[in-house]
Formats: C-alpha cells, structure tokens, sequence
C-alpha cells in the first residue's frame, strides 16, 4: 500500500488556476458577469421571496428592498 501511495504525486504538475488555489484568474464577480448579473441573480431570488407565502410571513418585519440591497453589497465585497 505505501508503496501505491508513493506513486501518486502529492500536488499537481502545474498550478491550478479557479477556485481553491491561490492562482484564480479572476473573482467570482467577474466570472458570473460582474454588477449585472449579480443584481440579475439577487434580484431573482428576492422576487421570488417576496411571492412565497410562507417565506414572507418569516420576513414580514423586514424590508425586502432593504435586504435586497444589504445582500447585493455583501456579495459584491464576498465575490469582488
């Protein structure tokens, strides 16, 4: 058994580049299409929120405009 796990290299022959090595060509902003389709993204699942029921009973004491743009700057300084 040591020697199969000998065998095997213990890293990649080249650096990786994406997500989970430190070479990432760009942020995770910029590869989902930058402030456009994040608003797009955000947005989506904000309106769809607002039309549920039962999630709006759970958020009814908060403002969902108020949300919507707390959680547009969160991702932008998580992603950007």
């Amino acid at each position: 058994r040591a020697a199969s796990l000998r065998r095997c290299p213990s890293a990649p022959s080249a650096p990786g580049i994406g997500p989970g090595s430190t070479h990432a060509s760009k942020t995770l902003y910029l590869r989902i299409g930058g402030e456009a389709m994040l608003s797009e993204i955000v947005g989506t699942v904000y309106k769809a929120l607002g039309s549920d029921r039962e999630m709006m009973a759970i958020l009814s004491r908060f403002r969902l405009d108020a949300l919507e743009s707390r959680t547009l700057d969160y991702l932008r300084g998580e992603w950007g």
